[in-house]
């Protein structure tokens, strides 16, 4: 056999190598059906955590660090004050960064220096959300970086909302099929996102209430989505 007909023979058996795994996985999905299944539920949120700071700016880093662990002590004192336990307390964000001078450019002239100090805080007793926040910002706090709401049990609940969804799945997968005359087998594969998504919604439902003047604070409810991507057999 000459060279061009072994190359010929190569090229030929790679095409049959490579067909054959084709041909198998074209062939698997003719019998079967792909469909998203999906749960969702409305659910109150159990505590919350807040992220407050405080920013100081002085000429020196000394003089910006001293200004700010002295207001940060009374945000975290005031914190404690209002009932949250140390140990729910987290330093979230430290940082120093240099202030430049306007009146130099284009030079870029060193005029002092900004430190940033933030907290998270968790508060367990939603009804003093509204307080511990007024609390903080009273003490000395200048940057209130959102409140994110949380559910207990959240593993669990994502858990049964993936069952949930993995049936809603199959419930569509089992209409296909009758549709095209034919049975629903076994789940071949599946897939989920990486995490649920979790949205507020209706926050006009739950108002967290506080002494008079507190900031109202509306933690509503929280939409907890689950979508399962599901592959089925079909016979």
């Amino acid at each position: 056999m000459g060279l061009a007909q072994k190359a010929v023979a190569a090229v030929l058996l790679a095409i049959i190598f490579v067909a054959g795994p084709m041909t198998a996985r074209a062939a698997e999905l003719e019998q079967a059906v792909s469909v998203q299944g999906a749960a969702e539920r409305q659910v109150e949120p159990d505590f919350a955590y807040v992220t407050v700071g405080v920013q100081s700016e002085a000429a020196t880093v000394e003089a910006a660090r001293v200004q700010n662990q002295a207001a940060m002590q009374g945000v975290a004192a005031a914190a404690m004050n209002a009932g949250i336990p140390k140990n729910k307390i987290r330093t979230s964000r430290l940082q120093i960064t240099p202030i430049y001078s306007e009146a130099n450019r284009p030079k870029r002239v060193i005029s002092g220096y900004a430190m940033q100090n933030q907290i998270t805080v968790e508060i367990r007793d939603l009804d003093k959300l509204g307080e511990v926040i007024d609390a903080m910002l009273s003490a000395g706090a200048n940057q209130l970086n959102g409140v994110r709401f949380a559910v207990e049990n959240e593993v669990a609940l994502q858990e049964d909302l993936l069952r949930e969804a993995v049936q809603d799945g199959r419930r569509r997968a089992a209409v296909i099929a009758q549709a095209g005359g034919r049975s629903l087998g076994g789940l071949l594969r599946a897939s989920v996102g990486a995490a649920p998504a979790v949205q507020a919604a209706d926050a006009a439902q739950f108002r967290l209430p506080g002494k008079g003047g507190d900031t109202p604070v509306f933690g509503g409810t929280m939409r907890v989505l689950v979508e399962a991507q599901l592959v089925f057999a079909l016979q």
